[in-house]
């Protein structure tokens, strides 16, 4: 496989995930300070497969972007990075009030700071290597704040935006892709989301190889981080997700021997009534399932969430965070501001529940970080015995 990998120098973040109506003062963060003992550091690549079409566009190679976080030294040198670009500002906007209904303006975002410092050292050490996956159509952006909060916990985070189907993405000097518009028909969407899935199961394997590149000194720019390169230790490689992103990490873990764990946020494993191989053949890797309540409650993960477990030779566990929403395990959690929850609960509720945001988002990255520690490190199992942990509780799908 042929990968070009490209540092991007402008600070790309993707998109922003929250509701305002008030602009916010530049060069301010509202993410939470990373409960990890390491500073953060980032970097954002292009990677380019010349082996590989483009699903949706086959006359062109695969291009993807991605966000690397890590664990950091000297970070006080580098400057934080911001949560989205200039340019990609009005992308944010135009995604949050046409697709989530959302009233916001693009100057909510571009003054945003993230926890991370661009282009910082990274730390002494060799680290697990974390991917993420988000949501359908959704921008890796989504997932900063457990991105920089699992790198300072000593992880390295690669988060993935999988183009022309993310709502947006955007490329060095400012290009920025947009999604293709999802058919409403009934089996042309379930065709199309299972291209999409298929897209992003080989997404992953690109960016696994692209990291085995820069860790063998093969096709690493000299503009990446100092002391990145001998830091990935891709013998240790889990990965979570979001929503299809959840579906994505497992189904990536059935494909590809070189993940070793993975964590499904919310994510049913099943295309409509179409189980994924996941489910039908079961995984011999552990697997940990979190559901939202809203979701779980709706019963949308029965079928499939049974099936894994009932499939599966490996450890899994299904658990619950009470009163959360489905997107109560992205940024839109920590970012919907309080006056848009006084003004108009039944918007915010419908998107993250009514669980404390802190609660929700520190719950979640616990959680994460319990499975990854545990078996990428073989740290104890705290937060995986017992009949709950970490305020989530116990769910055994009977689908």
């Amino acid at each position: 496989m042929t990968l070009l990998v490209s540092v991007v120098s402008v600070a790309v973040m993707g998109v922003c995930s929250a509701a305002t109506a008030v602009a916010r003062p530049s060069g301010t963060t509202i993410l939470p300070t990373p409960a990890g003992p390491h500073p953060v550091g980032r970097t954002i690549l292009r990677l380019i497969d010349h082996d590989r079409p483009d699903p949706w566009h086959p006359d062109r190679r695969r291009e993807l972007m991605v966000t690397v976080s890590y664990p950091a030294t000297a970070a006080d040198s580098h400057p934080l990075g911001h949560y989205v670009s200039q340019v990609f500002g009005a992308a944010v906007s135009r995604y949050l009030t046409q697709t989530l209904a959302v009233p916001t303006r693009a100057e909510n975002y571009v003054g945003l700071r993230t926890n991370a410092h661009d282009g910082a050292p990274v730390a002494a050490g060799s680290f697990p290597v974390l991917l993420f996956s988000p949501g359908l159509g959704v921008p890796r952006v989504f997932g900063t704040a457990a991105a920089e909060d699992l790198a300072s916990r000593g992880y390295i985070v690669i988060s993935i935006d999988h183009t022309f189907e993310a709502q947006a993405v955007e490329f060095p000097g400012g290009r920025v892709v947009s999604g293709i518009t999802p058919p409403t028909d009934t089996a042309a969407s379930q065709r199309w989301r299972t291209k999409a899935l298929a897209a992003r199961v080989e997404d992953t394997r690109s960016v696994i190889d692209a990291l085995t590149d820069i860790a063998r000194h093969d096709d690493s720019p000299a503009s990446l981080p100092d002391g990145l390169v001998r830091s990935i230790d891709l013998t240790r490689v889990g990965m979570f997700g979001h929503s299809l992103g959840g579906f994505t990490a497992a189904e990536a873990m059935s494909a590809d021997p070189r993940i070793r764990a993975a964590v499904n946020l919310d994510g049913s494993l099943a295309i409509d009534d179409q189980l994924g191989s996941a489910a039908t053949r079961g995984l011999d890797r552990p697997l940990l399932l979190l559901a939202s309540g809203q979701v779980a409650d709706g019963g949308a993960l029965e079928k499939s969430w049974g099936a894994v477990r009932r499939n599966s030779t490996a450890w899994q566990r299904s658990m619950v965070l009470p009163d959360s929403g489905h997107y109560s395990f992205t940024d839109l959690q920590l970012l919907i501001p309080p006056i848009i929850s006084q003004l108009a609960p039944e918007l915010a509720a419908s998107y993250i529940g009514t669980v404390d945001p802190v609660t929700a988002y520190r719950t979640t990255v616990d959680s994460v970080d319990a499975v990854f520690d545990h078996f990428l490190r073989g740290g104890p199992p705290a937060l995986l015995d017992g009949p709950s942990a970490g305020g989530l509780a116990t769910w055994a799908p009977t689908g």
